[in-house]
């Protein structure tokens, strides 16, 4: 059995560590998971269940974040204006890698960022859940065989502390418990390390979602998790053009996108008579603007304290 990637496993059902034994993996309690072509299957056995820590914010917490209208990167060194707009939206906040550094691309379908990662010097580890990629509604076939590792996002496979650094994108909408799943990441990553998040947010029902966010989601989220939340701003994915693009609009592609661009033009050019006429600071209803009609929340999230790499 030869599996690729060197990162430490735990049982995701028991947490404890894992022995090879032929094709399987073992827990210390006996659990067995399977390998198939190098590829562990690490998703739980057992029912997951638990209880929720919680503790309420007021809401001023929420109105009074410093949103922004679009991320200013941590790492201009690192920055790359590329052909895929994931990979330019998350190369400004990939960190130097350390010795030996892992990052864990949290939801990886297909794995398409694989080599983009590995350009940066990290170890790459991708975690999927490889059932019900073929989703009638919304699609969803060319999103799977990408894992490194497969398993259940509320569940993570990997001891505290593993990664440097993690991109989830567009992945915490479908979850069926996003503070849990933000709560297993907040624990596999470093003290110090970083996570590059994008959520869905005003779009269509889409490969089995569950909890698309508003920036106050996406704040509520990660900060419940343990994060230190750093930036949050829209993607620039207006929701009438995301709509439209992902089937919230029946018929022809030319006619869903003239639709669409027609309703996005009226409603930049109300807004901007709006703000003319009252008088209002452009700048804070620009971001506004942004804010109210998303198709997706972006995120920079970082685990408090200082890595010992």
């Amino acid at each position: 059995m030869k599996i690729p990637a060197k990162v430490a496993m735990i049982s995701p059902d028991d947490g404890t560590q894992l022995t090879e034994e032929g094709e399987y993996l073992v827990s210390e309690s006996g659990i067995r998971y399977p390998v198939l072509n190098g590829i562990p299957d690490l998703r739980p056995q057992k029912t997951i269940k638990g209880n929720i820590e919680y503790e309420l914010q007021d809401h001023a917490s929420f109105r009074n974040f410093p949103y922004q209208r679009s991320l200013l990167p941590m790492f201009p060194e690192n920055l790359r204006i590329m052909n895929d707009l994931k990979e330019s939206n998350v190369s400004g906040f990939i960190p130097p890698a350390h010795e030996n550094a892992f990052c864990l691309d949290h939801g990886c379908g297909g794995g398409s960022m694989r080599s983009f990662l590995e350009s940066y010097g990290y170890e790459y580890v991708g975690i999927d859940n490889e059932s019900g990629v073929t989703t009638g509604q919304g699609g969803g076939e060319r999103f799977g065989g990408g894992a490194t590792h497969v398993g259940d996002l509320h569940r993570l496979p990997f001891p505290d502390h593993t990664f440097q650094f993690s991109v989830s994108y567009s992945v915490f909408e479908h979850l069926q418990q996003p503070i849990v799943a933000a709560k297993e990441l907040f624990r596999v990553i470093q003290p110090g390390g970083i996570c590059f998040a994008a959520i869905a947010s005003i779009i269509p029902f889409h490969m089995d979602s569950f909890y698309h966010h508003t920036h106050f989601g996406v704040l509520n989220t990660f900060t419940s998790a343990g994060f230190e939340v750093k930036q949050i701003a829209p993607a620039d994915w207006n929701a009438y053009i995301a709509i439209s693009a992902m089937d919230g609009l029946p018929g022809p592609k030319w006619i869903r996108n003239m639709a669409a661009d027609t309703i996005f033009g009226l409603h930049r050019f109300l807004w901007y008579f709006r703000t003319v006429s009252k008088r209002r600071d452009p700048q804070l209803e620009e971001t506004r603007r942004r804010l109210l009609m998303p198709g997706m929340i972006k995120a920079i999230l970082v685990k408090p304290g200082h890595s010992d790499s």
